[in-house]
């Protein structure tokens, strides 16, 4: 399935930029992704000590794995859980040598909140398991970021103001506008600063659209993981707070 989207992407890409072939395609994924992508074992990785078949650069021809182009090129990951991906995203941000002034930390934010941390000389990593909550997953409306997904919550003026993906009518709720409705709730005392309800059990945001008292935990199951594990890089790197962060990832790209 992965492979023929990419070829389709390919194909989209060459009629659009009337190119006549592709040299060399490079890619980027979570670790259990890549391995998916050319047919390796990935067994390992759902297992302890969760030990992938690769890590390091993968170089084949196109034809051998049947994609449209001359060269695959797979980037390195960096472990089981932290894939080439956040690699990628850590280079093109810049500062992650291990010789830069301050700390600097880039978060993926996904169903595995990967971080990595730049400080005191040294570059530390991981990944924390932040659960589907952030895609849609768990939400009693949740959905991914797709065509009339509720991707932010406003009060404007006294009047709840949303808008959604591509402008479409509301047909649920996605990581972005569900980060927004919960800081939304807590602002305004619609749940307390433990995430319970003052009243009621749901925050209605659009026809049929809605935030419950479940969501609410869920997301903040989410938000913790991603805490702690960016805690625990802070504590191993011997810091107390952040210079930089970059949040990166489908999500946090819209993120407010």
């Amino acid at each position: 399935c992965v492979k023929e989207k990419a070829n389709e992407c390919i194909a989209a890409f060459l009629r659009e930029r009337r190119v006549g072939k592709i040299r060399r395609l490079g890619v980027a994924g979570n670790t259990a992704m890549l391995h998916l992508f050319i047919g390796a074992d990935a067994s390992g990785i759902g297992r302890a000590p969760f030990t992938p078949s690769f890590l390091k650069t993968q170089r084949f021809s196109g034809e051998e794995h049947g994609l449209q182009c001359e060269e695959v090129v797979l980037f390195p990951s960096a472990h089981s859980f932290v894939g080439s991906d956040v690699v990628c995203g850590a280079y093109r941000c810049g500062g992650f040598t291990g010789e830069a002034k301050g700390a600097r930390a880039l978060l993926d934010i996904g169903t595995n909140g990967e971080i990595m941390l730049s400080a005191g000389g040294k570059i530390v990593c991981t990944s924390t398991a932040a659960g589907p909550a952030l895609e849609g997953a768990n939400i009693e409306c949740g959905t991914g970021g797709v065509y009339g997904a509720v991707d932010s919550v406003k009060r404007v003026n006294g009047k709840l103001v949303v808008t959604t993906v591509g402008g479409g009518a509301p047909c649920g709720i996605c990581g972005a506008g569900l980060t927004d409705a919960v800081a939304l709730m807590l602002r305004e005392g619609i749940v307390d600063e433990t995430g319970a309800f003052a009243r009621g059990g749901r925050f209605d945001i659009a026809a049929g659209v809605y935030v419950s008292q479940k969501d609410v935990r869920e997301f903040q199951l989410a938000k913790s993981a991603i805490a702690a594990g960016l805690a625990a890089l802070l504590a191993r790197a011997g810091v107390t707070r952040l210079d930089t962060l970059c949040v990166a990832g489908g999500l946090g790209f819209y993120l407010d």
